[in-house]
């Protein structure tokens, strides 16, 4: 039994251990916005935009949110999710650029409104990347 024991705990790294993949295990495959951290800030981040319209065409778009090493989840974010089709995800202490994380997130608000007028501003994380500019800009 020990050794059945030492050879499991060897046979899989540390990092496989505590590694944490929300979409691990999962039938439903990877949103396009796990690809920003590979977007490029010198384009004005449009790939930001353009990875949102992938993620909404397949009815999963995120919302995305600074991240840090203790993930915050309020009460109110299964409503909002439920309500409005949209999942927060928050990416971690080594997320995207912040501007290509909110150019994401700008396509997304735009949908919401497209989609909800107006009344999933109130209900909305305040701490959503991008969200105070796009509403000083709307």
């Amino acid at each position: 039994m020990k050794a059945l024991l030492i050879m499991t705990l060897l046979g899989s790294s540390p990092a496989m251990v505590l590694a944490q993949d929300a979409f691990a295990g999962s039938a439903e495959p990877a949103p396009y916005s796990s690809q920003l951290g590979f977007a490029s800030v010198a384009n004005g981040c449009e790939e930001g935009r353009k990875l949102a319209e992938k993620d909404i065409a397949a009815c999963r778009p995120f919302l995305l949110l600074a991240g840090g090493i203790a993930p915050v989840a309020y009460s109110a974010d299964a409503s909002f999710e439920r309500a409005f089709g949209v999942r927060y995800l928050e990416s971690g202490c080594t997320g995207p650029a912040p501007a290509c994380a909110a150019a994401y997130d700008a396509r997304v608000f735009e949908y919401l409104t497209e989609n909800f007028g107006r009344g999933w501003r109130k209900k909305i994380r305040k701490d959503v990347l991008g969200l105070a500019e796009w509403k000083r800009r709307h």
